[in-house]
């Protein structure tokens, strides 16, 4: 069954009137590995490099969470009902490389990246996150979460 979508309700929104996505307190929390990593090339001081983005779905927050804090930002959920996610970051050029596949291997993984890479969806992880504020090249103020480490569950 095809369902048709309308999207005159998304053409008729303003510009700028988008909620501003409020990032998790810092802290531990449990979650779901949702998808393949993704890949994109980077152009740093030393050249290109690539980055794999992991994106897990959060189910807990751990004890660590202030839990003021995580219902001043809407608790776990998103508006529409859906986890939040986060997403942790691994370069892979030959000096970093080593993170990302200890953190395969910890995953129970072997083998090369093309085996390995599609059994992680649905892999549980513990996240350290830590909320890190910095200012745009428009001298705006914003918050994001950083994931500082990223563990098999």
């Amino acid at each position: 069954m095809t369902t048709k979508i309308d999207f005159t309700d998304i053409l008729n929104k303003q510009i700028g009137s988008a909620p501003v996505p409020q990032p998790l307190p810092s802290g531990t929390y449990s979650g779901v590995i949702s998808g393949v990593p993704t890949f994109r090339q980077v152009n740093t001081k030393e050249g290109e490099k690539v980055v794999a983005s992991v994106t897990v779905s959060i189910i807990e927050a751990g004890e660590d969470v202030d839990p003021d804090d995580l219902e001043a930002v809407g608790g776990l959920r998103r508006g529409d009902g859906e986890a939040k996610t986060i997403r942790a970051e691994f370069w892979l050029d030959d000096n970093s490389r080593y993170q990302f596949e200890r953190f395969l291997a910890a995953m129970g993984l072997q083998g090369t990246y093309a085996e390995a890479l599609p059994q992680l969806p649905g892999k549980e992880v513990t996240a350290l996150v830590e909320r890190r504020e910095y200012t745009t090249n428009s001298g705006e103020t914003r918050v994001v979460n950083d994931v500082k480490r990223l563990y098999a569950a």
